[in-house]
């Protein structure tokens, strides 16, 4: 059976008829620095955007001197409101890394939420580590999931290319 034949629809290359093709020719670990890179912007943006505003306020709310429990009560709101402002970082830079990326798997987009949470980490300092230094062991594999995830999730084809 002869292959089917797109004809362009504007002034692109006539050879070009999958989206695959489109994408760019960097190797798969130019993308996992892309989506580290892209994933610490965002989370950027997004922790200036909600999470910083929430601790102003909730850190303002906190007596002089708080009591263990109190201190305990404050680690925990904060951090309900940190975990999802991470992973939708995490989860739109691996998306990116699966949707723009050439011969990428969705390890590749595990490996940009590994890198990007490592240097986060890193660059937080002693803050970062728990006093055993559990902190890393737990929050790169975290980091990995949320951004396979969201390769995985850009990587699945849309509806309108399964439908024809």
């Amino acid at each position: 059976m002869p292959s089917r034949r797109h004809l362009p629809v504007l002034a692109g290359n006539p050879e070009t008829t999958d989206d695959a093709d489109a994408r760019s020719d960097l190797s798969p670990a130019a993308w996992v620095g892309i989506g580290a890179l892209a994933t610490l912007v965002v989370g950027a943006v997004l922790a200036a955007l909600f999470y910083v505003p929430f601790a102003r306020e909730t850190l303002r709310a906190v007596p002089r001197a708080p009591s263990a429990v109190a201190l305990q009560a404050l680690r925990l709101r904060l951090l309900c409101v940190a975990i999802p402002v991470v992973s939708a970082a995490l989860a739109i830079g691996g998306a990116i890394v699966g949707r723009f990326g050439s011969a990428i798997r969705v390890r590749h987009g595990a490996y940009a939420g590994a890198l990007a949470l490592s240097i986060a980490v890193i660059a937080g300092g002693r803050a970062a580590f728990t006093r055993d230094g559990a902190g890393i062991w737990f929050v790169v594999p975290f980091g990995a999931a949320i951004a396979a995830l969201g390769a995985w999730i850009a990587m699945r084809p849309s509806r309108a290319r399964r439908s024809q």
